[in-house]
């Protein structure tokens, strides 16, 4: 029987795992033979894809070649380029997976062809189904897009047998964060799955790790620039502009210099210098270790390292170096603090968000989990702790708990005997909400809740035919003016938890929509127009509209999510271009 391994696809460094022959989880290690692989793609100078830490070596020195961080786009209608070269966020991903595949195909010494890719739990729709989609373009049969602290919680569930506690999941990568509340117990009479229930979700797709090394990064430039710009600038432009002393007198008066070669040359040629020999002198100049790929390289490797170097001492010296110059700062874990709390703090006011959202104190919950690498901050844990005094668990292995819940996730699905279990794992949520736009009777446009945030999953909004459900008039709409031919139903993703919560569509993020055309003419206004939502564990969003009068309908199943609505057949073609792309090409590293 082939494989099914479970994979984390991180935003910055991704692992794959599965479940070894004793029942344990196990790390299929990378072609380097190391556990994590970096999540970047380096297109080089003879057109071969390259994964991982060479290609993340090289992603300031060479950036127009390298793409990192397309889990930050996932969902989104962008294309990502290296090399020349255009990739949509999931065609990145894919090529990511499909060299995580070929790590796995070479750990097994056969083809794998079945995994459970696990996505943040604040991804909505979108997201996850993009993510379904690289997976598939990389050869992979996806048996489920899992949320990361679902699996966290999966793998401290099987690892603390019988213990009933209520978790909060702090999951802090390198590239996004989510907060994730669950209650865990022991499994039903005869299984050895631990039961897990997902209550509620927070987070922001757009912060971790790097966030924090790019405040130092900043910090670190700004004090070279102070130090050694304007010394750079004096050599560049004496003699050919004026005299030393002229030029440094005029250096001198800026106080701090402007950010940029042409904001410089503006500066001083207000205070009289000849604007042709400043250009000249300017040219090619770089003050500030930002502007040179090579200085910024450098500089961000050293800032990792001293940023992963607190959690052990108290300080770190920085060198920073451009131009023949070098300046050594100082990182203390207090001017670490002051360059990043607001970073911090907007992770606290996330978990306090979610526990007030759902009336839960902070000393209901037994234990926080530590999941993803940013976690091992000294920053980090002190928060948590301040926050649930001896309930923080640093325990759980922050880089692969996430793999491990994933591989636990696709042994359940594979089941123990020839068929596999149903349903079985555990009880997700949707991280969102999702409606319909409509004008109300104001004749304002707004957005109106049919699945709601918190939802268990699957789940579906009531039917046509079950007008007697409490919830059917949450899908119920009406024309807007007479003689209508077409209605477009356009659907908006956002974050209530009742129905009465009418949104802006402004506050809201347009997914898709659904159109009903060729509809009877010359009819009145007022013609109702039913809208079902279907979500299953993956969050596969299907939107149904019915013209309840002529009998019409269309049903959608919501795919890239982007505000124009891709087609099921345009992303199934996608899928199709890439899968044939990848089949033969070996991914470098």
């Amino acid at each position: 029987m082939s494989k099914i391994i479970g994979i984390d696809l991180g935003t910055t460094f991704s692992v794959v795992c599965f479940i070894d022959e004793h029942g344990q989880p196990d790390v299929v290690l990378n072609s380097e033979t190391e556990p994590l692989t970096a999540s970047a793609l380096w297109i080089d100078d003879d057109d071969n894809m390259v994964v991982g830490q060479l290609a993340l070596d090289n992603v300031i020195a060479f950036p127009h070649d390298v793409i990192t961080m397309a889990k930050r786009s996932m969902g989104l209608d962008v294309r990502l380029r290296a090399h020349g070269k255009e990739f949509t966020p999931p065609e990145v991903s894919a090529v990511i997976l499909r060299k995580l595949k070929q790590d796995a195909e070479r750990h097994f010494g056969n083809e794998v062809t079945e995994a459970v890719i696990t996505c943040p739990a604040y991804f909505g729709a979108a997201e996850t189904q993009a993510t379904e989609q690289a997976g598939q373009m990389a050869g992979f049969n996806v048996r489920r897009i899992f949320p990361e602290p679902a699996a966290a919680a999966l793998a401290f569930g099987y690892d603390n047998p019988g213990l009933e506690q209520t978790l909060l999941v702090y999951d802090l990568g390198g590239g996004t964060f989510d907060i994730t509340l669950f209650k865990v117990g022991p499994g039903a009479a005869g299984e050895v799955a631990p039961r897990i229930d997902m209550i509620s979700t927070d987070g922001n797709r757009q912060l971790g790790g790097a966030d924090w090394n790019g405040r130092v990064v900043d910090w670190v430039s700004a004090t070279f620039v102070a130090q050694q710009g304007k010394s750079i600038l004096l050599n560049a432009l004496k003699g050919s502009c004026g005299s030393e002393e002229e030029v440094q007198t005029a250096l001198d008066s800026f106080g701090d210099l402007p950010p940029t070669q042409e904001a410089v040359a503006g500066r001083l040629v207000e205070l009289g210098f000849d604007r042709e020999k400043v250009t000249a002198g300017l040219q090619n100049v770089v003050f500030d270790p930002r502007m040179d790929p090579s200085a910024h390289q450098d500089l961000y490797l050293r800032v990792e390292r001293a940023k992963l170097s607190l959690s052990r001492v108290g300080k770190a010296v920085i060198v920073c170096q451009l131009a023949g110059l070098s300046v050594k700062v100082e990182l203390t874990r207090e001017k670490f603090k002051e360059l990043t709390q607001d970073l911090l703090d907007s992770t606290e006011q996330a978990i306090d968000r979610l526990l007030i959202a759902k009336g839960y104190s902070h000393d209901q919950i037994d234990q926080v989990l530590c999941v993803g690498g940013s976690t091992r901050l000294e920053m980090v844990r002190d928060m948590l702790r301040r926050k649930f005094p001896n309930r923080v668990n640093t325990n759980i292995k922050a880089d692969l708990c996430v793999a491990q819940g994933a591989a636990r996730m696709a042994s359940l699905l594979r089941g123990p005997g020839p068929s596999p279990v149903p349903d079985p794992g555990p009880s997700l949520i949707s991280p969102h909400a999702y409606g319909v736009g409509a004008k109300d009777e104001h004749d304002r446009y707004r957005v109106y809740p049919v699945i709601l945030k918190d939802q268990k999953l699957p789940c579906a909004s009531a039917r046509p035919d079950e007008r007697s459900r409490p919830d059917y008039e949450y899908g119920q709409f009406f024309t807007s003016s007479n003689n209508m031919t077409q209605v477009v139903l356009s659907v908006y993703e956002f974050d209530v938890l009742s129905h009465a919560d009418i949104q802006d569509p402004e506050l809201c993020r347009k997914i898709g929509s659904v159109v009903i055309d060729e509809l009877p003419p010359n009819r009145p206004r007022g013609q109702e127009i039913f809208a079902t939502f279907e979500m299953d564990e993956s969050l596969q969003l299907t939107v149904s509209a019915l013209d309840v009068s002529s009998g019409t309908a269309k049903s959608v199943q919501l795919t890239l999510g982007d505000a124009t609505s891709v087609s099921k057949k345009q992303a199934e073609g996608r899928v199709k271009a890439m899968s044939k792309l990848l089949e033969g090409t070996e991914i470098q590293s």
